[in-house]
């Protein structure tokens, strides 16, 4: 590792969990998360690095973009967090509200093949938590028509 790749790699990875903190301070004004998000925030962007760090220190290409980083961060936290589904259900809305932007606005962003690789991913762990949420709303009565 270089002089300055320390430095790269927390300036990302800052860059990253401002983006999850601020998806995350949205859903906790709405009340659905208690409590001050950051330490869920940090949790989430260290997991994420830890998994893959040459990918998000841009070891093979160009780094990651923020969006993605926050975006993939947020899906591992669904495994993370498996027993905890008050935690699953905010960071659901958190991963639906960075994919709302990727939507909308994703054409004004840098994004690169990598970037496209991790949105993809998150994409598919949103849907899959949103079965398994459902499937846990369904054991409880409660069915998608009400």
């Amino acid at each position: 590792m270089g002089l300055f790749d320390g430095v790269k790699r927390t300036v990302r990875m800052s860059q990253a969990a401002a983006v999850v903190r601020e998806v995350l301070d949205q859903v906790t004004k709405s009340g659905v998360l208690a409590g001050d998000p950051q330490a869920l925030t940090t949790r989430l962007v260290a997991l994420c690095w830890a998994q893959q760090p040459d990918v998000f220190d841009g070891k093979f290409g160009n780094p990651p973009h923020k969006i993605s980083t926050a975006a993939i961060a947020l899906a591992a936290g669904f495994h993370e967090y498996r027993d905890q589904p008050e935690i699953r259900s905010t960071l659901l809305i958190a991963l639906c509200e960075v994919m709302k932007e990727v939507e909308l606005r994703g054409h004004l962003y840098p994004f690169h093949n990598l970037d496209v690789a991790l949105l993809r991913r998150a994409e598919e762990a949103m849907v899959k938590e949103d079965e398994e949420r459902q499937e846990r709303m369904a054991q409880m009565g409660f069915n998608a028509s009400f």
